[in-house]
């Protein structure tokens, strides 16, 4: 998306001063704090999950600096309070505490129960995911099934999902 900009919108580009997930906008408009987290980031392609830091590589031939992203935090870390100004906007009381999010299907495997490695969780809803957390990367050498940052500390998810519910949709 980000090379969409720069090749489509050059001027925006140029005057971007943060490249941010549409998760981690939400937690800045809260908390004034440019932050986002790894279950997310690694769909970015910019982020390496073995290393949990910015690809430079990556940044250089997207070309934006690491200054441009927000800072990485784990699932479910404390950002800080809510800002006194969009509490009170919200109806929200000013000691509400902002926590980074996750990956849904992610969350919905934590959820499940499904949060060590020999464990299986599979949701049928929009898509059809399957999860699989695993304590060592393991790439798939045919790079059929993927590998995410899972929300839980320094684990990761085989993790697949296809269509699901949306194909009864179209039919």
């Amino acid at each position: 998306k980000i090379l969409w900009v720069r090749e489509h919108e050059p001027e925006v580009f140029k005057k971007t001063d943060k490249f941010v997930l549409i998760e981690d906008y939400f937690i800045y408009r809260l908390t004034g704090k440019f932050v986002t987290e790894g279950s997310l980031l690694c769909s970015s392609t910019y982020w390496n999950i073995i290393s949990k830091k910015y690809w430079p590589e990556m940044l250089e031939f997207i070309g934006i600096t690491e200054e441009q992203l927000p800072e990485v935090y784990e699932s479910a870390e404390v950002v800080g309070k809510i800002l006194p100004d969009i509490a009170r906007d919200l109806g929200l009381g000013e000691n509400v505490t902002i926590c980074t999010g996750a990956l849904d299907q992610a969350a919905g495997a934590i959820g499940a129960g499904n949060i060590r490695e020999g464990m299986f969780s599979e949701t049928i809803g929009a898509a059809l995911a399957i999860c699989v957390p695993v304590s060592k990367p393991v790439f798939d050498p045919a790079g059929k099934m993927p590998l995410h940052y899972f929300p839980l500390p320094n684990t990761y998810m085989i993790h697949t999902f296809t269509n699901g519910g949306m194909t009864l949709r179209w039919f």
